[in-house]
């Protein structure tokens, strides 16, 4: 019987590999059995879950055959909130051919190892193709590989739950996902959150991002919803998911994917934004990406590079030669603040690896509650260094986004202003559809067959001429309106269906609503308005309620696409599109 490891030695919350060769019948224990447990993963394969500061001895035996581990568990480290930090670069999110990659997770750690330029980096392989043998050899590359702690290894998982049911004009919604498991003991491929809970177990120091949140397809073909934050909130789900993908190097919902990071603040969870760098080829590192999620923390170690991303303090950059530093009144990112009214920014970018032609910031916005923007500073040339101020009374956090002279986008982690989040999550909305027979489009500021739209078929939408587009929709008779949906249906359907969930469909996405605004009329003369937002989930429908009132007329207003409302070049012109629109007493 040969023993992978000849002593355990880590931090409370770690989960390591153990194993036993050459054994026949391997059984595992421990002097004490506080200080860890184990998840078996085949013949004498483990992973050891390290739960109690102390020493102890684990046992491995095979019939006669015994042999002996010293154990040490010594509390895990956690930075001081104020830090000083460092800033140190990797990647969260990548494949071997364990799923749907290539090479192994021993190639993929050993290549990053050697290219010797990021700190952190991590396998995560898809729930549904990888087994158990091949979940504890990523535990087991990640330990043997990077033992010397000169790359800080991390074995992790991207797990699904596919949370799919029919929405209201019949098309799949699927309020799940993909979210990648870091310092997990398990993966999952659920359809509900306590399986998927169930599966992953319960280490506390675990944590996972929001993989590429509203990607449009994959096996389920729809938008996905990012596992719908407005509605599930828990304290399980709070307490793990600290990341979302703002950044996917595949993904063309990179044009919507922060939407689900301010919607994710908004929800009152604690999370940054992080860039996948989404791997499948037998090139890891530095060489395959060109985006990069950046983490700050005190030292180089596991157990400080997980407070880190478990306490959001992680930014993420499309350019990854972006080095960020900021403060708000004197305060570290990712802190809560006392409560004030008025927030001072001090902010750094510089270059974080050398000096590029194009790579200087250019503009700095400052988003807040609903992602909106309630402050921005254009850069001038040759500034590294500037300063914003923000006054509010009602904010509960605030980040950074920031675009250099190529348009590539940096988002800081938040900070937290110590205020309630008090909104989410919402009860199930309750109103009465209004059946549309009857009703007519009286007004449509550009384009042709905006009837459309009260049609409840997800495989039609009214494309306008323009970004921006006004429809008036006659009722036909007086009602007491107390809401608005808006769906975003298929937005060219003579794509052909096969190919229309494709991750190269930015442009479908870049036609979507980005805000709106709605009035109602008794009379088709006098508007007053009901409601009005940025739509930030676009795989369910959008409900915006309103106070009830008397409604004959409805002016609803697209005031811009995805892509008009970005600053990317190639969308700029996107013609916005309407999905079917729903009108409920």
């Amino acid at each position: 019987m040969i023993i992978t490891k000849t002593s355990v030695s880590s931090f409370v919350g770690d989960v390591v590999s153990l194993g036993a060769e050459n054994a026949e019948n391997p059984q595992v224990g421990v002097s004490d059995p506080s200080l860890a447990r184990f998840r078996t993963l085949g013949k004498g394969k483990w992973l050891v879950v390290l739960t109690k500061e102390g020493d102890g001895v684990i046992t491995v035996s095979d019939g006669e055959e015994k042999a002996e581990i010293p154990l040490s568990v010594r509390p895990a480290f956690s930075n001081d909130p104020e830090g000083p930090f460092n800033i140190y670069c990797g990647d969260l999110h990548c494949h071997t051919s364990y799923s749907d990659g290539s090479l192994t997770p021993y190639d993929a750690f050993r290549q990053v190892k050697e290219e010797g330029i990021l700190d952190f980096f991590t396998i995560s392989d898809h729930a549904e193709l990888e087994d158990d043998d091949e979940f504890y050899h990523t535990f087991d590359a990640a330990d043997s590989v990077c033992a010397d702690g000169s790359l800080i290894a991390f074995a992790g998982n991207e797990s699904e739950i596919d949370l799919v049911s029919s929405n209201a004009i019949g098309d799949i919604q699927n309020d799940g996902g993909e979210i990648v498991t870091v310092n997990a003991e398990g993966y999952s491929w659920a359809t509900r959150w306590e399986q998927f809970f169930d599966d992953i177990g319960g280490n506390p120091l675990a944590f996972a991002t929001i993989a590429h949140p509203q990607v449009m397809g994959g096996g389920i073909k729809c938008i996905w919803n990012a596992f719908d934050p407005e509605h599930s909130v828990s304290p399980a789900s709070k307490e793990l998911i600290h990341g979302i993908e703002t950044i996917n190097e595949k993904g063309e919902s990179n044009l919507v994917n922060e939407r689900a990071y301010s919607l994710y603040l908004d929800c009152g969870y604690k999370v940054s934004p992080f860039s996948g760098c989404d791997n499948h080829s037998p090139v890891f590192g530095l060489k395959t990406c060109t985006s990069m999620t950046f983490l700050y923390s005190q030292r180089k170690s596991k157990d400080a590079f997980i407070d880190s991303l478990r306490s959001a303090r992680t930014y993420c950059a499309e350019n990854a030669n972006t080095r960020l530093w900021f403060t708000v009144n004197g305060h570290a990112p990712a802190t809560t603040l006392p409560i004030t009214d008025t927030y001072r920014f001090d902010v750094t970018v510089e270059p974080y690896f050398e000096e590029r032609e194009g790579d200087r910031a250019v503009l700095a916005e400052v988003i807040s509650d609903g992602g909106s923007v309630v402050a921005s500073k254009e850069i001038e040339p040759g500034t590294e260094r500037f300063e914003i101020t923000v006054r509010s009374d009602t904010a509960r956090y605030f980040y950074l986004r920031i675009f250099d002279a190529n348009d590539k986008r940096t988002w800081s982690c938040p900070v937290f202003t110590g205020r309630e989040y008090d909104r989410y999550p919402k009860p199930a909305f309750s109103g009465t559809a209004i059946p549309t027979a009857g009703f007519s489009v009286a007004y449509c500021s550009g384009g042709s067959g905006a009837e459309i739209v009260l049609i409840p078929d997800p495989k039609c939408c009214f494309v306008s001429d323009k970004t921006d587009a006004e429809l008036v929709i006659d009722m036909g008779k007086t009602f007491t309106l107390s809401a608005i949906g808006i769906f975003s249906n298929k937005v060219d359907p003579t794509i052909d269906e096969s190919r229309y969930f494709h991750w190269s469909h930015a442009p479908l996405i870049a036609k979507m609503v980005s805000r709106y605004g709605i009035e109602t009329s008794v009379d088709g003369v006098n508007y007053s308005p009901a409601a009005g937002s940025m739509i930030r989930l676009y795989g369910s429908e959008h409900i915006a309620e309103f106070e009830r009132r008397e409604a004959r007329y409805v002016r609803f207003r697209a005031l811009a696409s995805v892509g008009a409302d970005g600053r990317d070049k190639r969308y700029k012109d996107s013609p916005v599109s309407i999905g079917t629109l729903r009108f409920y007493l």
